[in-house]
C-alpha cells in the first residue's frame, strides 16, 4: 500500500507541486474548517513554514486574501496564518504588500 504522498510521485507532480497542494489544503481548512480543524491546520503551517519556504506559501495566501468574496472571518483567519508565518525568511521575490482601506493589493516591480 501506498501513502498518498508516495501517490502523488507516481502521478508525476513534482516536489514543489506536492507542497504547493498541502499548502493549498492546509489553507482550505483554515478557512472553511470547523474550530477544531482550523486549529490543527495552522499549527502545522506554523510548524512547517520553513520547510514549505516563504514563496510557496505567500503564493498561496495572497490570492485567497484578496478574493473579494472573502468574509471578514476569512480574512481574519487568513491574517492570522500571514502574521504565524512571517518568521519565515522573505524569498527573493518581487512582490510589495500594500494595504489599502478597502483590501490588499499586490504589486509587481
Amino acid at each position: 500500500m501506498c501513502r498518498p504522498i508516495n501517490l502523488l510521485y507516481l502521478q508525476g507532480l513534482t516536489k514543489d507541486e506536492i507542497n504547493e497542494r498541502r499548502i493549498m489544503k492546509l489553507m482550505l481548512k483554515i478557512k472553511n474548517g470547523t474550530p477544531p480543524m482550523r486549529k490543527v491546520s495552522l499549527r502545522q503551517i506554523t510548524d512547517n513554514a520553513r520547510s514549505f519556504g516563504a514563496g510557496p506559501l505567500f503564493n498561496q495566501i495572497l490570492p485567497l486574501l484578496m478574493s473579494p468574496t472573502l468574509e471578514d472571518q476569512e480574512r481574519h483567519l487568513l491574517v492570522k496564518v500571514v502574521d504565524r508565518v512571517l518568521c519565515v525568511p522573505p524569498p527573493p521575490c518581487h512582490r510589495f504588500i500594500v494595504g489599502f482601506d478597502n483590501g490588499l493589493q499586490v504589486q509587481v516591480g
